[in-house]
């Protein structure tokens, strides 16, 4: 097994935002002003009748393959049908 130096990292991450920086494709903590042409320029991306930018988007992440709903998977609406049964056993408000 080869060695993996931790150090490395930080130290690259470090080159990549300074190299960045020098070359003027570093924004930080950047206005809306400055913001606004660059979302603008994205596909998708749409202004409301309020002047805000909205884009659709589809939410993606890790857990999405574990992550299921009633929509999609039948299964699921079948496994929500203890609701009543564990309803009845919370005791009456009041």
């Amino acid at each position: 097994m080869t060695g993996f130096d931790l150090e490395e990292f930080p130290r690259t991450v470090e080159w990549i935002r300074q190299k960045a920086a020098k070359e003027g494709r570093l924004l930080y903590n950047p206005s809306d002003d400055d913001l606004r042409p660059i979302v603008e320029k994205e596909p998708g991306v749409k202004t409301t009748k309020y002047g805000n930018l909205v884009a659709v988007s589809e939410p993606m992440s890790r857990a999405a393959a574990f992550t299921q709903n009633s929509v999609d998977y039948p299964s699921v609406r079948q496994s929500t049908s203890c609701w009543p049964s564990a309803k009845a056993r919370w005791p009456p408000r009041g």
